[in-house]
């Protein structure tokens, strides 16, 4: 499938600026950057800024154009054919332009001075996402989810040692002391008539007999 976008001086004069640097080829990263928004890819548009105002003055419109193959781009082709009629070339060029790290506007600036500040301003920024975040290639193959991987910090683990429980002694009984066990005596019969010699009894039967 052949993609194509205009971009036009009077409402995309960013844009040509971008077209106008040397070393970038803004097709291919157009390209990129709609395969990677489709499948959830983040991904960023590497800048490199320098001051095109005399190209600029010539260009009165940019085509971009790129291909999407059918055996590794039919997600994204299926895609493209939800967006609302005539509104493609719209969708794409918004795209561009929140691929961009940071506001690319120092072409529409007359001032020299102005001009070389924006650029060295988004030099810095360049320079300070690159150290924030990775850029994330998309994956061009059909029908295969991109997983992200993190790598897990690596964690100690500390073996766990299960001591033996330690044998207790046998109980020893205790003793009091050596006295042998002291028998009790039986307890008298109350139906066995009493003895004689019972000093009580001697008393009790002189006294009846003196009555």
């Amino acid at each position: 499938m052949k993609i194509t976008v205009r971009l036009y001086r009077q409402t995309d004069l960013d844009l040509i600026g971008l077209c106008c640097a040397d070393g970038m080829s803004v097709s291919k990263e157009l390209k990129k950057c709609l395969v990677a928004f489709v499948r959830g890819v983040p991904y960023s548009i590497n800048l490199k800024p320098i001051d095109v105002s005399a190209q600029i003055v010539t260009k009165k419109s940019v085509t971009l154009q790129f291909y999407l193959e059918n055996k590794t781009h039919s997600d994204v082709i299926n895609w493209l054919k939800t967006i609302r009629p005539r509104q493609r070339n719209s969708f794409l060029r918004n795209l561009l332009r929140s691929s961009l790290p940071c506001p690319y506007l120092y072409m529409y600036q007359t001032n020299q001075i102005l001009v070389n500040n924006m650029i060295a301003d988004i030099y810095d920024r360049q320079i300070e996402l690159e150290n924030n975040f990775e850029e994330v290639v998309p994956v061009v193959k059909e029908n295969k989810p991109v997983i992200t991987k993190i790598k897990e910090e690596n964690s100690t683990i500390s073996p766990v040692v299960v001591q033996e429980p330690i044998p207790q002694p046998s109980p020893v009984p205790k003793v009091i002391n050596n006295t042998p066990p002291v028998t009790p005596e039986p307890i008298p019969d109350i139906n066995t008539p009493a003895s004689d010699t019972n000093p009580q009894e001697s008393i009790n039967t002189n006294y009846n007999s003196d009555e």
